[in-house]
């Protein structure tokens, strides 16, 4: 006599923990921030401190889409680096990208289902 196999659970709804909801959510407000002041000065030069917040937003994006197969690596910059403003915005498109990406595949996991996805990415329209 076969042996019956006993059904399935159905598995429990995923969510992320909140440390990664909260670094994705950071991570998108610095993209954002950072796309503001680039549409805002056309030239100029970028100082250290600047460089030192793209690395900081490049070890989050690391840290956050490193596993994922179809998102591009980030590398860290060189401290003394000299960067345009050209270069930044390049940086940023590659993090706005990769942000696209995984909200949009994950995005039942990000939010809460009562709230509305996208209400933290004013930039998704443009």
């Amino acid at each position: 006599m076969p042996q019956r196999r006993p059904k399935p659970r159905p598995a429990p709804p995923l969510r992320f923990s909140r440390s990664i909801v909260q670094c994705h959510l950071r991570l998108s407000r610095q993209v954002s921030v950072l796309r503001a002041v680039l549409q805002e000065h056309k030239a100029g030069p970028v100082a250290a401190e600047t460089v030192a917040f793209v690395n900081s937003m490049l070890i989050e994006a690391q840290r956050l889409y490193g596993r994922e197969p179809d998102i591009a690596r980030f590398q860290l910059l060189p401290p003394d680096a000299r960067l345009t403003l050209f270069d930044l915005r390049l940086i940023n498109q590659r993090l706005r990208d990769a942000d696209a990406v995984f909200a949009d595949r994950y995005e039942g996991l990000l939010w809460p289902p009562d709230e509305t996805p996208g209400a933290d990415r004013p930039w998704q329209g443009d």
